[in-house]
């Protein structure tokens, strides 16, 4: 819209002249001729909008209109670019919430793991050392019954004609000395008087029964030696990735509590 024709359209917006407009009486005719002029003039500017040339006051009232209409433009503008911050703030803070969020819950879900393989290493500890408590003294039961029977200088069996031992086959010096007979004399008594299968047949049962022991034992040693072992790689592993050995030794020199002692051996991450 040109300036002429805002000028048109600032007129034809402006109220109708009518007889409350006039400080002098109006016939009725005058009235009627004041309506149809007005009627004309309002018909003859909307068919010609660009007729009407601004005046001064006219053309300082249309620039400030156009400043006007310039800064609502600029406002405009400026709300819809700090719209579309606001839209981007907001949709960033929400995609940093959810990744926040997922982060928290994997981290959660790793923590549950790790504490679930840390309870079951400690189980394993825990039977590995009741495996040891279990073990321990049968040990000690087979190294004194050998140290007894090498300070006592007790014999393997002894036996005469077809019987087993002549072809090779001897009870253990254990076996004979947990059969009462450590005295080889009435071993060698026995046998002359052909009653040695007896004593030879006891010791045998015995060195049987022993075998089974140090089976069953080797084997619970083992299993205990495996989750012993397995359980250290994995606290160690562990306290590598979480640097618990810097931890516990940072600021004081490689001890712990500051002292000369240091961590035992068992559970220093593995080089």
């Amino acid at each position: 819209m040109n300036a002429n024709e805002r000028v048109t359209d600032m007129i034809l917006r402006a109220p109708r002249l009518n007889q409350k407009n006039i400080e002098e009486a109006l016939s009725d005719r005058d009235i009627i001729a004041l309506e149809e002029f007005e009627n004309k003039w309002h018909s003859f500017l909307s068919s010609n909008p660009g007729i009407l040339p601004p005046g001064k006051k006219l053309k300082s009232c249309l620039e400030i209109q156009n400043q006007l209409d310039e800064i609502e433009v600029a406002k405009q503008n400026a709300q819809m670019e700090l719209q579309r911050q606001l839209d981007f703030f907001n949709n960033s803070k929400d995609q940093l919430e959810a990744n926040f969020t997922k982060a928290m819950e994997e981290a959660a879900l790793m923590q549950q793991d790790i504490i679930r393989s840390l309870n079951k290493e400690i189980d394993d500890i825990a039977l590995a050392d009741q495996t040891l408590s279990a073990t321990l003294p049968w040990r000690h039961f087979f190294n004194n019954l050998q140290a007894i029977t090498d300070e006592n200088n007790v014999p393997e069996g002894m036996s005469t004609g077809e019987s087993a031992c002549s072809r090779g086959i001897k009870p253990s010096s254990q076996a004979m000395y947990l059969a009462n007979n450590t005295d080889q004399a009435v071993v060698a008594q026995a046998a002359l008087e052909g009653k040695s299968s007896n004593v030879l047949l006891r010791a045998f049962h015995i060195d049987n029964g022993l075998l089974k022991a140090e089976i069953k034992m080797a084997q619970r040693e083992i299993d205990r030696l495996e989750r012993t072992t397995k359980s250290q790689r994995v606290l160690s592993k562990f306290l590598t990735e979480h640097n618990i050995w810097g931890l516990l030794t940072k600021g004081d020199g490689g001890t712990v509590g500051g002292g000369n002692s240091t961590l035992p051996r068992s559970i220093r991450p593995y080089s």
